[in-house]
């Protein structure tokens, strides 16, 4: 494959266009359309193969007995001899007044008798239903009586078969239309069944995000009223909602115990701090005046500093307790 297809499809893919990319709402429309789809094309083959064979069949009984009736009129109104054709006036009547083409062949001489401009149905054939130049034919032959089956002559009788096509093919129009619209009404009828379907995923996905633009946990979602998996979701998530806020509120106070904590403490530590403070300052001033102290005066003022010094760290701390 070159590397333009191949980044092509890899671009399909990663769009919107591409199916795994769908919405779950098309997803489901898509699946149930065309499950509806196959359904009814498999119905509809059927279908129309039964419906095509039963017209064919009722369209060659039609022509059938339509030559058996011709047959039966010609003999009854002695129409056709042994040696010659009756009343060729009736007879010219009788087999143009059909609705197609119709003629009749005498067995002793071979003389065939159409209409004048009727459609010619060729050379004639053994007793039965065939298909001549996009013409069904039906052949029945012509007795001398009901009680004497002798044989006088064959009549025939033919209709297009492009009726017959015409049908054929407005049925299957019929069950393309059908299918087609079927189709497209299960997928409007999936995509609506499945929007109300996702409008509870569609609400915790609002709620999720409102979750995280604003940090508030204390929203609450809609008791749902039916007990399907997006009810359930919907009450694990408004569970989750209040143990959280619940969480929330617990840490809350912990911390303002804390600050309470610590600010008292640190209360509590710089008085006594303050003093202790104010007394080094003072000692040490005293020792550094002169003429005060003894032989140990340079080690009492290294220890005054000494306690200057943690006195005003641990300031520090309390100052930096206080903050937290």
């Amino acid at each position: 494959m070159a590397p333009s297809e191949t980044s092509l499809l890899d671009r399909m893919r990663r769009s919107r266009k591409w199916p795994p990319h769908w919405p779950i709402q098309w997803k489901l429309a898509a699946v149930s359309s065309g499950i509806t789809f196959v359904i009814l094309v498999a119905f509809g083959l059927a279908v129309g193969q039964i419906t095509t064979n039963q017209l064919r069949d009722n369209y060659a009984a039609d022509t059938e007995a339509k030559v058996k009736e011709l047959a039966a009129e010609i003999r009854e109104k002695d129409l056709i001899t042994p040696a010659y054709f009756g009343d060729e006036a009736v007879l010219n009547n009788l087999l143009a007044s059909v609705n197609g083409s119709a003629d009749i062949t005498s067995l002793a001489n071979g003389i065939r008798y159409r209409p004048p401009n009727s459609h010619d149905l060729g050379a004639p054939t053994s007793p039965g239903i065939s298909n001549s130049d996009g013409w069904q034919v039906a052949t029945a032959v012509v007795t001398q009586s009901r009680n004497e089956p002798y044989a006088l002559g064959l009549v025939r009788y033919g209709r297009p078969m492009d009726r017959l096509d015409a049908s054929i093919g407005r049925i299957w129009i019929s069950i393309l239309a059908g299918t087609l619209g079927a189709t497209l009404l299960a997928a409007l009828g999936g995509v609506i069944l499945s929007r109300r379907a996702m409008r509870p995923v569609s609400t915790l996905t609002s709620a999720a995000g409102q979750i995280a633009r604003t940090r508030d946990p204390d929203i609450t979602l809609a008791e749902p009223e039916g007990d399907d998996e997006v009810a359930e979701l919907t009450r694990t998530f408004n569970d989750m909602l209040r143990e959280l806020s619940i969480a929330r509120s617990e840490r809350e106070q912990s911390l303002v115990r804390q600050r309470e904590f610590v600010a008292d403490a640190s209360h509590e530590l710089r008085t006594p701090m303050t003093s202790v403070l104010a007394n080094l300052e003072l000692l040490d001033t005293s020792l550094r005046r002169p003429g005060s102290g003894n032989g140990d005066r340079e080690f009492e003022i290294e220890s005054v500093e000494s306690a200057l010094r943690s006195s005003e760290r641990m300031t520090r701390l309390v100052a930096d307790l206080q903050l937290i």
